[in-house]
């Protein structure tokens, strides 16, 4: 491994951290002036401290000290007695816009190093000893001192934060010459995988659409929130839609405020409450932003699943990183004092896990079990272009579809549709430059190259001969005797 191609995984790595740096610096440059830097900081520092706030999208807690000192009475002396120490707010935030692009960028890096043939678990660790290397840089150059306060980015936790996702990312990308035969001799890894991929791009695909339109609802109060704070809603894009998203099934946004060792104060904020903003439009728009999203989990599940078996395990696989993603994309602010035991605040925002989790498992699964007749709707319609490989699964497959890749050469047909499950249908023959045969016409004729005969055209039946007639007998008015009656022998 250490004798490897470093230079292929430094590339991979260089290119997101130099983004990084770029935005930082494009952000110190913007807040120049503004309200953010009253105090008239350099550029630099201003560079630094955007990046100490860039660094918790890999996994940082951003903690500031400042020193404090308060009069406390009189020495012995007759002086002042001053009591001195360091007052610490910490913001627990993991901006997921962040967070999406260093995993994407490293993804692209990686399928170029794929096809370059530097793959195999030893490149993989390579690339994440890298990553690892270039984010705790980052963060310890993001710890900056801006007059009296020094900010702290946990480096720590962002080297191992980082060296699990990257190392994780890499091992799924950078596949070995010998995985592909190691997984196929392991069908249920291979099933495994593939809901567990589905149910990813499912939650790429909601979060970020109900993110978007979370974000044009904040650029309606550009008034209130102002140029920075659009800004700042752009990097926590999906951590709003996360919480749009469970919004609009049901679950509510909870923020609770407080002092240690006083009471602390709950509230909460739901559809219910929605349904006073924008005279009940607003509360109808998130639950119809809802309903969009559930069947949009289930068409994709329809088009990347074989069964119904695996479309209903996306709907719980992607419950269960909603839930995930909900744990980590909230934001939580403490202060302490250094005078007191109990002295200090701490304020927490974010949607509520458990009935995140109820309301998920609800409409992910009533969107898979709609997915079918959507997905045969759009492609009825035209929206979707040609049928998807695994689009017509389950129950509702229309007759003949194959619901995969296609078999090779010589493969058992009836075995390789036993293994697809009890919803799939048979594997057609390979068609030629004619039409399918129907199961109903004549068998080929010797000689002719597969091909049907032409089947006779109908003719008038045969005519079918007559009995022969029996010997007429004339009825003379006189009873015959029994004798006369009886037929010749006949002799041959």
């Amino acid at each position: 491994m250490l004798l490897g191609d470093w230079a292929g995984g430094a590339r991979v790595v260089g290119v997101p951290a130099a983004v990084v740096l770029v935005v930082a610096g494009m952000l110190g440059a913007a807040a120049g002036g503004s309200a953010l830097d009253p105090g008239g900081t350099g550029w630099w520092a201003r560079s630094r401290a955007a990046l100490a706030l860039l660094v918790l999208g890999f996994g940082g807690h951003l903690r500031i000290v400042q020193p404090m000192s308060e009069n406390s009475g009189f020495a012995s002396d007759g002086g002042p007695l001053l009591l001195t120490g360091n007052s610490t707010s910490g913001l627990a935030l993991v901006p997921l816009t962040v967070t999406l692009f260093g995993i994407g960028a490293l993804v692209l890096g990686l399928r170029a190093m794929r096809r370059r043939h530097q793959t195999g678990p030893e490149a993989a660790v390579r690339v994440a000893v890298l990553a690892t290397a270039a984010a705790t840089a980052l963060a310890l150059l993001g710890q900056v001192s801006v007059h009296d306060d020094h900010a702290h980015t946990s480096a720590g936790r962002v080297a191992l934060w980082t060296f699990l996702v990257s190392l994780v990312t890499a091992l799924a990308v950078l596949r070995g010459p010998g995985r592909a035969a190691w997984l196929a001799a392991r069908p249920q890894l291979v099933t495994a995988w593939r809901v567990l991929r589905t149910a990813l791009l499912a939650l790429v695909a909601t979060v970020l659409f109900a993110g978007v339109v979370v974000f044009f609802v904040a650029l309606d109060h550009y008034d209130e929130l102002g140029g920075w704070g659009v800004i700042a809603a752009l990097f926590v894009l999906p951590n709003l839609g996360v919480s749009g998203l469970a919004l609009g099934w049901g679950a509510p946004v909870d923020s609770s405020s407080g002092g240690y060792g006083g009471p602390t104060y709950h509230d909460s904020y739901g559809l219910t409450d929605l349904g006073g903003v924008a005279d009940g439009w607003a509360a109808i728009g998130a639950v119809a932003g809802g309903l969009l999203c559930a069947l949009l989990i289930g068409v994709i599940a329809v088009r990347h699943c074989r069964d119904r078996a695996e479309q209903f395990g996306v709907a719980a696989a992607f419950s269960v990183l909603l839930v995930g993603l909900t744990a980590i994309g909230g934001l939580a602010m403490n202060s302490k004092y250094p005078f007191a035991a109990l002295s200090g605040t701490h304020t927490s925002v974010g949607s509520d896990v458990a009935m995140t989790l109820l309301v998920s498992l609800l409409w992910s699964v009533g969107g898979v079990a709609a997915g079918p007749y959507v997905a045969r709707a759009l492609y009825r319609s035209g929206l979707f272009g040609a049928q998807a490989p695994y689009a017509a699964q389950g129950p509702y497959a229309a007759p003949g579809t194959y619901p995969g890749p296609n078999p090779p050469q010589g493969a058992n047909t009836a075995q390789t549709a036993t293994a697809q499950g009890p919803y799939t249908a048979q594997t057609p023959t390979p068609q030629g430059p004619y039409p399918p045969r129907s199961p109903f016409a004549p068998p080929p004729l010797p000689g002719s190259g597969g091909a049907a005969p032409v089947p006779p055209q109908p003719s008038a039946p045969p005519a079918v001969p007559a009995a022969p007639a029996e010997p007429p007998v004339h009825d003379l008015g006189i009873v015959q005797p029994d004798r006369l009656r009886e037929q010749p022998p006949k002799h041959h």
